[in-house]
């Protein structure tokens, strides 16, 4: 029995990171040994059983509370967790172990503990430049963060209480840093922002991810990582939950210019990005779609991003369903130029698109661009009916009603079960 194995030898660092590995494979299906191939539903759901029976969230976390600096072990051990998080009868023995606190304790130690510097000017810079990026994004960090957010993402699905507890371990603000420090990691990029995703979608929360910049780390991870549908479906959502709040929808629509940095960074033109957005001047979504400055196609213009991702993943489900309803909580407030703006870079084509190729199969998709093409209509079309009011009223009453905002309350934030 692995957790017997793992209470036998506590000191056994290596040993215990291939127990955690090998149980974390178990828990997601991976099968049994021998060769079998991958377990099926009932054998999964007897070692789930077997798992809350035996106390193995709390081994796990003791295994990762003696070995804090061995990297396997804080690895495999949170991808552990992650799997634990959901089962219901581990959920005491995670909070006995300080599950949150371990895991930000692993993303905090195992992080690169800084960027290269910028190299001097010399004739080959963008070369030097080019192979430090590649470097960092070689070290062995990337796999400890990987699985560092996953844990999280999976203990604040699974477990409301986890977001207050991140915030006081500082989760939010380790998961940004891990974004920023691999741009072009497609799994850090993926989990990071799916528990940024996760946290926007309880309200009090947007303000606080507002101010680290979640958005400006979504629309760096669209354009840096174009091909990666699982990183689409997870930014898009993320920018949806952010523009339900008012300021966030601002600082979104005001990214509009600049150059993505090495570390992921990217500058509003005029609003400053999300501060521009907090303030009562140059925030708001009209003066957002206004803005002057440089070219609303470079890659840190929100909305031509998102278009750009339903346009790269037209057959993926998820990216079109989050990327609709990202449309339709910026149309929302019903600003003529705003929704001009989304025209002019294709969304309502995009939109139509999604409908016509999801709409016998996938409610989902079709009730996210169903509902972006009511709240585009709205502002760019008001006199586009001359039928019955009440009907007209119904159609363009609150288009984001029908979305789902959030993992509490609806499918849109349903995240790789």
């Amino acid at each position: 029995m692995l957790v017997a194995l793992m209470r036998r030898t506590p000191h056994d660092a290596p040993l215990l990171a291939a127990a955690c590995a090998r149980l974390s494979s178990l828990l997601a299906g991976g099968g049994g040994g021998g060769g079998g191939g991958g377990g099926g539903a009932t054998e999964v759901a007897m070692h789930r059983a077997d798992a809350a029976a035996c106390g193995a969230a709390l081994c796990v976390c003791e295994a990762m509370e003696a070995h804090p600096a061995s990297a396997a072990a804080q690895q495999h051990g949170s991808a552990a967790l992650r799997h634990l998080s959901s089962i219901d009868g581990c959920h005491g023995d995670l909070c006995l172990g300080n599950a949150t606190a371990l895991v930000c304790c692993a993303l905090r130690a195992h992080a690169p503990a800084a960027r290269p510097a910028a190299p001097a000017p010399m004739a080959d810079d963008e070369f030097v430049a080019a192979e430090a990026r590649r470097l960092v994004e070689a070290a062995p960090h990337a796999p400890v963060q990987q699985a560092g957010l996953q844990a999280l993402w999976g203990l604040a699905r699974h477990r409301p209480g986890t977001l207050d507890a991140l915030h006081a371990y500082g989760g939010l603000t380790l998961g940004l840093e891990a974004l920023r420090a691999h741009p072009t990691a497609a799994g850090v990029q993926e989990w990071g922002l799916a528990l940024l995703w996760c946290a926007a979608a309880r309200a009090r929360e947007r303000r606080k991810l507002l101010a680290l910049e979640a958005h400006v780390a979504a629309v760096a991870a669209l354009a840096a990582l174009p091909a990666a549908a699982a990183v689409a479906e997870v930014a898009l959502g993320l920018l949806h939950n952010l523009s339900l709040d008012a300021d966030a929808r601002a600082a979104v629509l005001a990214l509009r210019g600049g150059k993505i940095a090495g570390g992921g960074d990217a500058t509003g033109d005029k609003a400053g990005g999300s501060k521009g957005g907090k303030s009562g001047k140059g925030g708001t979504a009209a003066a957002a779609a206004a803005g002057e400055g440089e070219e609303a196609g470079s890659p840190t213009d929100a909305v031509r991003a998102i278009c750009a991702a339903l346009g790269a993943h037209a057959t993926h489900a998820g990216a079109q369903r989050a990327g609709c309803a990202a449309l339709c909580s910026l149309a929302a407030t019903g600003d003529r130029a705003v929704c001009a703006r989304i025209k002019a870079a294709g969304g309502v084509r995009l939109a139509r698109a999604a409908l016509r190729r999801f709409h016998p199969d996938d409610a989902a998709v079709a009730t996210a661009a169903k509902a972006a093409l009511r709240a585009l209509t709205a502002a760019l079309v008001p006199e586009r009916d001359k039928g019955d009011a009440a009907a007209r009223e119904r159609e363009r009453d609150d288009p984001t009603a029908a979305l789902p905002p959030s993992p509490d309350g609806g499918k849109l934030v349903e995240l790789h079960v």
